[in-house]
Parts: structure tokens; sequence; C-alpha cells
């Protein structure tokens, strides 16, 4: 057995919080300031619920019997040096900051995001700032996601790889088996349509290498085999239309 089944994934070379140790940080170490803050407005948020549970001042004269009715928690005696006149039950509901806390939430996803190489939007599907966005745009957005994504999978992928061949030697099965991840979300199809079809009209790709960029999670087999019924389909129209050219011919009368 070549390993014990265990791999070592380091996100950097070094780590920059204890140098000596060779286990790399964390992928989130440039956000944990962030967490920590979005951790600690949480707490802020739960704490202005506690406090802002509403209750009522009731008076001397009828707050006992309001009591009686179970509602001992929400119910506080006016003082006795209040105003004799004011016999009124009074509702007292401190602001929770819903709005406010909110926004907080937002902001601070937008700075999770910033800092590990995410778009907004990629972690919470609001946060797309409200407008119409161009297509370059949201290109760009979906392209920096992307970029993470590769990278880190890109640092996974031979341990993966690893650990599979472990486990398939281990079953005795022969042969290399590696993972292939999908883009599925990755990729702005719109987009990628668009450029490849310009691409391929302007003779500066091969349709194999179009069918090829179009369908990312395709294998070389299913490629071949896409490019072979585009090939058939037209071959079959072109037939279909020298035969229809054909019949109009035979149709137009001998002058």
């Amino acid at each position: 057995m070549p390993n014990l089944g265990c791999e070592l994934v380091r996100n950097t070379a070094n780590s920059i919080i204890v140098p000596d140790i060779r286990f790399g940080d964390s992928s989130l170490i440039n956000a944990i300031p962030v967490i920590i803050a979005l951790e600690q407005g949480y707490t802020g948020m739960i704490n202005d619920q506690y406090i802002g549970k509403g209750f009522v001042l009731a008076p001397e004269t009828i707050s006992g019997n309001m009591r009686n009715d179970g509602l001992d928690n929400s119910i506080v005696k006016k003082l006795p040096y209040s105003d004799p006149n004011n016999k009124e039950v009074e509702s007292v509901q401190f602001d929770l900051r819903v709005s406010e806390w909110e926004r907080y939430k937002d902001m601070q996803t937008h700075m999770i995001a910033d800092a590990v190489g995410l778009s907004a939007s990629s972690l919470s599907s609001h946060l797309n700032g409200g407008a119409i966005k161009t297509a370059t745009e949201v290109s760009s957005e979906q392209d920096r996601t992307a970029n993470t994504v590769e990278n880190k999978r890109a640092l996974a992928t031979p341990a993966i790889n690893s650990i599979l061949n472990t486990v398939c030697e281990y079953y005795g099965v022969r042969g290399k088996v590696g993972i292939r991840f999908s883009k599925a979300g990755l990729t702005n199809l719109q987009n990628l349509t668009s450029q490849t079809v310009q691409k391929y009209n302007a003779g500066l790709t091969s349709l194999k290498d179009a069918v090829s960029d179009l369908n990312p999670d395709a294998n070389k087999a299913q490629v071949d085999q896409k490019v072979s019924d585009i090939l058939e389909d037209k071959k079959q129209k072109d037939d279909n239309f020298l035969s229809e050219i054909g019949a109009l011919d035979r149709m137009v009368p001998e002058i």
C-alpha cells in the first residue's frame, strides 16, 4: 500500500501564523477577522431580540389581575409615584433593528467574499447589488468564483486521486483512476455559446474544439460522438436540400 489512505492537502506552501509548521494556512485565513465580526453581529442581533421583547406597564390596581392570567414575565408594575391620573396600560416595545442587522450581515458577507476570492452573489444570491448588470459584469463575477473553485480543486485533486488509487489497489482493481470535476454552475453558458459560435464562424477554431468548449464535462469519446452526429445531421440536410433542388428542376418545363 503506498499510503494509509490519508493525504495532506495544503492550501499554501507555508504558514504565515506558524512558519515552522509546513501545513499551510486555511483557505479562510484572510476572512477570519470578518467571520469573527459576523459572529459578533449575530450575537448582537440575538441580544436585541431578547432585550426587545415587548412588555406592558400596568398600574398597580390591575397588574395583579393580569399576572393571574399567566402574563407574569410580560407585566411590569408602574411605580407608585407615577402620575396617579395615568391608569392606562402602556405597551413598551424596543426597536429590534432588523433592517440594520440585515445590512450589517450583507456587508460582512461581501467582505468575506472579497477575502476568499468569490463573488458575493455566490454566497448569497440576493447580493447582486439590486441593479441590472451587463453580461460583462455578470461574466466577471462568475469568472472570479470559477477561478477560485478551480484553484482549490487543483490543490485537492492529487490527494483525492492518491486515495482513490489506494482504495482500488486494496480491492484489487487494476489500472489508474482519477477524479474529474464538473464545471456545471461555473460557466456562463450564454456567453460561452456566443463566443464559441463567433470563433467557429470566423474559422478560429475547429468543430471538435467548439463542441469540446460547449461541453466541458464531456470526455473525448463523447465529444467525438457529438461531432459525428453533427456531421451526419449536416450531411442529411445537404442531401435533402439537393433532392429538393433536383425535384424543382424536373418540375420546370423545357423551353
